[in-house]
């Protein structure tokens, strides 16, 4: 009967801790973005040159699935337009700002305050963040806005740079239908309801 050699045993035991450690371990351990989009408004605005351009504004909640804190530093927006993504221009929600429309009411509680783009904080697995975006831009009208974000599986494309400089992306679901009576979203402070 051959004697087990408890040395090389022990050297490969401690070989593939070190390789779990070194490679796999780190690679599990990191924040996992996940996002999805509560309500959508799509609108007009008008730029710091008075112009008019299309105007996109996002209820979303925010969630880190992976197990370590995820610091979001930045956020952009895309939609998909003839096959290409057009990237939004980021906006801080104005202190005054108002949303209307001719067929709803809509009614949304100091929506600067949830910001997104102001938030500083990091976003740990369990506790979800509720806030908002919002996007402007040129390059499409408010009709070819609706019709991607009506007719496209995939066409908007959320994308997070962290305080460590790494870009997450992540494509939301995006499931519109159209408001036919009073509709509270209370964790976003939203309250929508039909003229």
């Amino acid at each position: 009967m051959k004697s087990i050699n408890w040395t090389l045993v022990i050297a490969l035991g401690g070989l593939i801790l070190g390789i779990y450690n070194t490679f796999v371990k780190p690679w599990m351990d990191k924040p996992t973005f996940f996002c999805s989009i509560n309500n959508i408004i799509t609108g007009e605005q008008t730029d710091e040159n008075n112009k008019s351009v299309s105007m996109l504004f996002l209820a979303l909640t925010l969630a880190n699935e992976g197990n370590k804190l995820f610091s979001p530093q930045v956020f952009d927006c895309y939609i998909k337009n003839n096959n290409k993504w057009v990237q939004l221009d980021r906006k801080l929600i104005p202190k005054e700002a108002i949303f209307g429309s001719n067929k709803q009411e809509i009614k949304i509680n100091e929506p600067y305050k949830k910001d997104l783009q102001r938030f500083s904080g990091g976003i740990e697995y369990g506790r979800p963040l509720n806030g908002y975006l919002m996007c402007t831009t040129n390059k499409l009208d408010v009709i070819a806005m609706r019709r991607t974000l009506l007719n496209a599986a995939k066409g908007v494309k959320l994308s997070c740079e962290d305080i460590y400089g790494k870009k997450h992306t992540f494509f939301p679901k995006i499931q519109l239908t159209e408001i036919e009576k009073e509709t509270v979203y209370p964790k976003h402070g939203i309250n929508i309801k039909p003229k």
